[in-house]
């Protein structure tokens, strides 16, 4: 099974399926997190490519928006971009083209139109050098100043073990999630994953493991946990 056999927008197609519940889960289990210190900026990395990472944050946006938070998705992967296909919304001007200064921040943002409470903005034009752009000062300025419009800013980062993207834009964020796929990313992988965020001190709050099978119904769902180890 791969990721798109879970439905895509399965929490917006079937919000009463166990798939949709998971992400629920999730939703609750971050709100927890959040107890003693409000956690606005979720980075979403994983050690390898298909881990199921865009499909994870995409369904869970969905259900903090279903919730009624005001929630905006950030596509930090400036090699190889999906949430404007997952969606889909356009993807002619985004985040870079916010960088180059050729549009506004504002002008960046996307209302998705399928429901109330989410806003995207995708990748923009693809860059030479996306680590640069993602540790800038403009970057995290922007990051700033979004964070007093929405309740939750969820960013897609590349795979962390193949370049240094979320590395460089953890300390932007408030908290890191780690999505590992079920038989196909192996402990160790998760292990120096985890190992590589701890070097530049960020904000671990746990793992997402992803292609769960649920026997009752076939679908492969995530659920969430901390990591201790």
């Amino acid at each position: 099974m791969r990721e798109e056999n879970i439905g895509g927008l399965i929490s917006l197609r079937e919000p009463k399926s166990a798939a949709a519940e998971a992400y629920r889960m999730l939703r609750t289990n971050l709100e927890y997190t959040g107890i003693d210190k409000e956690k606005k900026i979720l980075l979403f990395t994983s050690a390898r490519m298909k881990d199921g990472k865009t499909t994870t944050i995409s369904n869970l946006a969905i259900t903090l928006a279903q919730s009624g938070e005001r929630v905006l998705i950030i596509d930090c992967d400036l090699r190889k971009p999906r949430i404007h296909k997952t969606f889909p919304v356009n993807n002619e001007v985004g985040l870079t083209n916010f960088i180059a200064g050729n549009i506004s921040l504002d002008q960046s943002i996307q209302k998705y139109e399928s429901m109330d409470n989410l806003f995207i903005i995708t990748s923009g034009v693809l860059p030479p050098m996306p680590s640069e752009i993602l540790s800038s000062e403009k970057m995290g300025k922007a990051l700033k100043e979004l964070s007093n419009q929405f309740d939750y800013i969820l960013l897609d980062t590349p795979p962390i073990l193949s370049v240094t993207d979320a590395s460089a834009l953890s300390r932007y964020a408030d908290g890191v999630i780690i999505v590992s796929a079920l038989g196909k990313s192996t402990h160790d992988e998760v292990k120096a994953t985890k190992r590589t965020l701890e070097r530049v001190n960020a904000n671990i709050l746990g793992v997402v493991l992803t292609f769960a099978e649920n026997n009752r119904r076939g679908y492969y769902y995530n659920y969430y946990y901390d990591y201790k180890e």
